[in-house]
C-alpha cells in the first residue's frame, strides 16, 4: 500500500462530530483518475459543511460536488473545487473532464448554481434547476490540472437528469450518458427515441458527445434551455402553434424588441425556422426570443413525428435542435414562481392566470364570487386528438375545482395561439364571508393531462393552481 488517506478538515475546525447530525458529514466518490506523475483525482457530492475546499462553494446549496486533487504520497491536498461530482476522465493530452448533476438550491438561488458550474454569468437563470420547474440538470467540465479552474462548460438541458457517466472518444470528444425522466433533453439530427413522443413523463436514457474545441468560444447565439410559455417548464414534444420561450446567450439585440400585433416572421435580424418554415417572433433580446411554432391546417390528416428548429441572429446561426412533435401538448398559464401576498393566507399552490367574470386578474385581493365563470388560458393546444388514426381535432375539457367538476361554458381562441375555457364554479367552492380563500384547479384535454406537471420520476399529475373565490 503507497498511501491510504481521507480528505478531511482541519483539527480546529470545530466541529463537534459526536454531537452532530450525521447526515451533516455525508461525502459520496463516485469517480477517481491519476496522472503521469502520481497525483489522484477524485470526484463526488457531499453535504458536509467542513469538506476541504480550497476555492468555497456558494452558499445555500445542500448536494455540493467536489473535485480534489492529492500529491503522488497523498499527504498534500493540491486542490479542491465546486465541480464535477459523478465522473472523471483525464484524456492523453492532460485534459481533465468532470462530468455532475446539477441539483436546484435551497433557498433557490439561480445565480449561486450558475457560478458553482462555471457557466457565463449572463447564463439565463430560468435554466438552471430551481425546484420548480426543474430538479436536477447535466453538465460536462474541462477542469485546469494544475488549478482546477473550470474551462470550459457544456450544460444539459432537462428538468430531471440524473447519474451521469462519461468515456473519452476519438478525436478529443468526451462521450456522456444518464439517465431522464422526461423526453425534454436536448435531440439533434437523427436521434433514437420511442415513437409518438407524447407530453406526459417517459423515462430513458440520454447519450451526447461533446467537443470541447468546439465550445470554448461561443460568440454567436447559444440556446441554453427551451420552455413553454405558459408555464416556463421545460419543453418535450411541441405542438403546432405552441408558444415557446427560447432563453440562452447573444440571441438578440442589445434591447429587447417586440414585434407588432399577430407576430413577425423577422424582428430586428433574428429568425427561427421549424423544418425551414419561419415562425412568428413576439420579442427578441440577448437571453430570451418568444416564438410559435408553426400551426398545421385544423383537417390535416397527420403531423410530420420532428422538426427541426434554426435560430439565425444577424445571419449567424445556432445549433439546430430538433423536437418530438405530438398533435396536443396542452399547458395552462400560469406564475409558478409568484408569491402569496403578506396580506393572503400562506401555504397555497401558485396561482392559475385566470380572469374573472369583470375583466379583473384573478388573485386573493380580486377574487371571485361563488357560481361565477371564470376564464382560464392555455398554451399548445395545437390541433387537438386523434379519434382513430386520421382526423384530429376532438377536444373534451374536464376542469375539477376543489375535487368537483366545473361546468365548461365556452371554449374559444383567444388569438391566434392561445385558448381560452371559461368554466362556472362550482357550488361547493364556498368560502367564509368576507375572506378569500384559494381553491385548486386541474385540468384535462381529451384524456392528456394538463400542465404544469408535478416533477416526479413516475407517470405525470397535474400541478394543481390556485383560484380564489370570495362570498
Amino acid at each position: 500500500m503507497i498511501y491510504s488517506t481521507g480528505l478531511n478538515p482541519p483539527n480546529d475546525d470545530g466541529l463537534d462530530y459526536n454531537g452532530d447530525d450525521p447526515n451533516l458529514i455525508s461525502i459520496t466518490n463516485a469517480g477517481l483518475v491519476v496522472d503521469a506523475a502520481g497525483n489522484a483525482y477524485v470526484t463526488g457530492v457531499t453535504v458536509y459543511p467542513h469538506y476541504p475546499f480550497t476555492t468555497p462553494p456558494p452558499p445555500n446549496l445542500v448536494t455540493v460536488p467536489f473535485v480534489s486533487k492529492l500529491d503522488p504520497t497523498g499527504s498534500k491536498l493540491l486542490f479542491s473545487v465546486p465541480a464535477g461530482g459523478s465522473s472523471l476522465q483525464l484524456d492523453e493530452s492532460g485534459n481533465l473532464a468532470a462530468a455532475g448533476i446539477l441539483y436546484g438550491p435551497v433557498p433557490p438561488s439561480s445565480a449561486a448554481t450558475s457560478a458553482m458550474v462555471g457557466l457565463p454569468a449572463n447564463f439565463p437563470s430560468l435554466c438552471l434547476p430551481n425546484n420548480v420547474t426543474s430538479f436536477s440538470e447535466g453538465y460536462l467540465q474541462q477542469l485546469d490540472l494544475t488549478t482546477g479552474t473550470v474551462r470550459s462548460v457544456q450544460f444539459l438541458d432537462g428538468s430531471i437528469v440524473s447519474s451521469a457517466v462519461i468515456a473519452l472518444g476519438s478525436e478529443g470528444k468526451v462521450w456522456m450518458s444518464g439517465a431522464t425522466s422526461r423526453p425534454d433533453i436536448p435531440f439533434t439530427l437523427n436521434p433514437l427515441f420511442p415513437p409518438n413522443l407524447g407530453p406526459a413523463p417517459q423515462p430513458g436514457a440520454y447519450l451526447a458527445s461533446i467537443a470541447f474545441s468546439e465550445s470554448t468560444t461561443p460568440t454567436g447565439p447559444q440556446l441554453g434551455c427551451v420552455l413553454d410559455s405558459a408555464d416556463m417548464m421545460h419543453a418535450g414534444p411541441i405542438a403546432p402553434g405552441q408558444l415557446l420561450t427560447l432563453m440562452g446567450t447573444n440571441l438578440g439585440p442589445e434591447e429587447g424588441v417586440s414585434a407588432p400585433a399577430g407576430g413577425s416572421t423577422s424582428l430586428a435580424g433574428v429568425t427561427v425556422t421549424f423544418d425551414d418554415t419561419p415562425a412568428k417572433l413576439l420579442y427578441v433580446s440577448p437571453s430570451q426570443i418568444n416564438v410559435a411554432v408553426p400551426g398545421v391546417s385544423q383537417a390535416s390528416a397527420s403531423i410530420e413525428p420532428t422538426s427541426v428548429m434554426q435560430i439565425r441572429v444577424n445571419g449567424a446561426p445556432a445549433a439546430v435542435r430538433l423536437f418530438p412533435v405530438t398533435s396536443s401538448t396542452p399547458s395552462l398559464f400560469a406564475d409558478l414562481f409568484a408569491s402569496t401576498p403578506a396580506s393572503c393566507t400562506q401555504g397555497y399552490p401558485p396561482p392559475a392566470l385566470a380572469r374573472n367574470a369583470d375583466g379583473s386578474i384573478n388573485s386573493c385581493l380580486q377574487p371571485s364570487k361563488p357560481g361565477s365563470t371564470i376564464s382560464l388560458y392555455l398554451n399548445g393546444v395545437g390541433i387537438g386528438t386523434s379519434l382513430d388514426n386520421g382526423y384530429f381535432g376532438i377536444f373534451d375539457w374536464d376542469v375539477v375545482i376543489n375535487g368537483a367538476s366545473a361546468e365548461v361554458v365556452n371554449v374559444t381562441n383567444e388569438n391566434e395561439w392561445v385558448t381560452r375555457v371559461d368554466v362556472r364554479l362550482p357550488a361547493s367552492v364556498t368560502s367564509t364571508p368576507g375572506m378569500a380563500q384559494g381553491f385548486n384547479v386541474t385540468m384535462r384535454e381529451s384524456g392528456l393531462t394538463v400542465g404544469p406537471f408535478y416533477l416526479t420520476l413516475t407517470a405525470g399529475t397535474s400541478l394543481p393552481l390556485t383560484i380564489w373565490v370570495e362570498p
